[in-house]
């Protein structure tokens, strides 16, 4: 045989291999419907859960030291080696520092009524948050009074925990801007994982990271567009998981990072697999009624003084949850 035609025989080979092995190698990489029905389906059956849990919220941020000013009339006093010579009042002077809180603890309990209802509280000695979602619908309330904004990107970390139905899962990502229809597999911290949403797992696009092994949600990359929840990625990654019965996985730690730093965490304490709930926990027509609005706008001198601290201290508290 002559060694053209050797070499025609090798291309065709070639050919025939590009085209067997090519959709056998794009089969590994399953669709994302498909890893999320797997998901849903390893993480089990439920009919309620009940969670106790520890909040922190990390705060490193630096603010300025309050200085007092000096009465009237009082000459300002500066005992630097400076002060021998004349000094311009006008200069900038130096702000103090002193660094914010390492971090805040709060208890937190949690009811899930899958895949159809949500209910969150927070209760300190001075605030009281209730945060529900269901049938599609989110509300909060912070103090007796209800939030313009029902839901910040922290209340979606229990989007893939409570929906356990495939197609409203889906319907439910697809809205907070995460493409169902992409996948492919990558690598993240020695696991081999699904990212749904992207082609590529290092574009920087909402997507859920899903272990290929085992099939826990390892990781979701909430990232800005559509939902409308701001410029900065909020990444949740869900750890720790456990059997909580026979056929129920929960993970008992969630971390959520923005800018690479660990913003908050999430530490499970205590459990209870299908206890009963009132409906009313999770009627958010009803709170409506009960929980009036929070006023966007104070109207001035014709508030009392008491009125206005208890709004300052509802947009602070508000403030540790966006």
């Amino acid at each position: 045989m002559s060694v053209w035609r050797k070499n025609i025989i090798g291309c065709m080979l070639m050919v025939i291999l590009v085209f067997i092995f090519n959709p056998m190698a794009a089969a590994f990489v399953l669709q994302g419907q498909h890893i999320l029905e797997l998901m849903t389906e390893k993480l089990g059956r439920a009919q309620s859960l009940f969670i106790s849990q520890k909040v922190v919220f990390y705060n490193i941020e630096e603010r300025p030291a309050a200085i007092e000013e000096p009465e009237a009339g009082t000459p300002r006093m500066d005992h630097s080696p400076s002060s021998i010579s004349e000094q311009d009042d006008t200069s900038p002077q130096p702000v103090e520092m002193e660094l914010a809180p390492d971090k805040i603890e709060m208890e937190e309990t949690l009811r899930y009524l899958f895949s159809n209802g949500f209910r969150s509280e927070i209760m300190t000695d001075e605030n009281h948050r209730i945060h529900v979602f269901a049938d599609g619908q989110a509300f909060t309330v912070i103090d007796g009074a209800a939030q313009l904004n029902p839901e910040s990107r922290f209340d979606l970390y229990k989007d893939v925990l409570l929906i356990r139905s495939r197609p409203e899962l889906a319907s439910r990502l697809s809205l907070l801007n995460l493409d169902v229809s992409l996948s492919s597999l990558t690598r993240f911290e020695g696991h081999i994982a699904f990212s749904i949403g992207a082609e590529d797992a290092d574009e920087p696009v909402s997507q859920l990271l899903v272990d290929k092994e085992n099939f826990f949600p390892l990781r979701w990359i909430i990232s800005n567009g559509k939902a409308g929840y701001g410029a900065t990625h909020l990444e949740v990654r869900y750890l720790d998981w456990w059997q909580l019965d026979d056929s129920f996985w929960y993970p008992m730690r969630i971390e959520f990072f923005q800018n690479d730093s660990l913003v908050r965490s999430i530490q499970v304490e205590r459990y209870e697999v299908n206890p009963s709930f009132s409906p009313e926990l999770f009627d958010i027509n009803a709170l409506r009624s009960n929980y009036p609005p929070v006023s966007p706008a104070l109207s001035g001198s014709s508030e009392s003084e008491d009125v206005s601290e208890v709004q300052k201290t509802i947009e602070e508290f508000r403030k540790m949850f966006e």
